[in-house]
């Protein structure tokens, strides 16, 4: 894994163009990644979200990347959805020690997600160069950031998993209800189908 994918999306990020299909990987670190530049016009903060099972985007918690192109500053983020409040968004320990919102400053209002860490991306000979406190990061130490911020969201995750009453864990039941129907009732077209004969279960 490198970050081509950031440098693509501080790239687009300077232009118009809203698209992201076929572009930008559809996993990172085994799960489902979304970005997004806007809806009809270019937004004015350009986001990357990493999805566990069950979350998305508008209702969920995860780890996502905000970029605010006014100030050129990308931060890093245990991110919280805005349009529905996830319950039990991040473990209490990870509450417990980020920073708030800033409330005055240049960055007024940044968001209401939580600060991991924060860039400053700059395009030289079409190359983007990542700073922090006016010092280079590497590549490898991007990577290690995101690679850190996942792991706690994967720890996160597998808290709720095992709590039978969480909302994921009630999606993930779901989905396996779901795909059992579906290759019950399709069983001839299956695999298992052509080898094996399925015997039905009297009630």
């Amino acid at each position: 894994m490198n970050t081509k994918f950031l440098d693509d999306f501080i790239k687009q990020s300077k232009t118009d163009n809203l698209k992201t299909k076929d572009i930008y990987p559809e996993n990172l670190f085994d799960l489902k990644t979304k970005v997004s530049f806007g809806m009809g016009a270019p937004t004015k903060r350009p986001w990357i979200s990493i999805l566990g099972p069950g979350m998305s985007t508008s209702n969920g918690y995860y780890p996502v990347y905000l970029y605010y192109k006014k100030d050129n500053i990308l931060d890093l983020c245990y991110g919280r959805s805005e349009t529905t409040l996830f319950p039990n968004a991040w473990s209490s320990d990870i509450q417990a020690k980020f920073f708030k919102t800033p409330t005055n400053g240049p960055y007024k209002g940044r968001d209401s997600s939580w600060i991991y860490k924060s860039y400053e991306p700059k395009i030289e000979n079409n190359q983007v160069k990542y700073f922090s406190d006016n010092k280079e990061i590497s590549s490898e130490e991007l990577l290690s950031d995101l690679s850190s911020i996942v792991d706690e969201y994967k720890k996160c995750l597998d808290i709720e998993v095992k709590d039978e009453n969480s909302d994921i864990s009630k999606g993930l039941f779901y989905m396996e209800q779901q795909l059992e129907d579906f290759i019950i009732e399709n069983w001839n077209e299956t695999e298992f189908g052509k080898n094996i004969k399925r015997i039905k279960k009297i009630k």
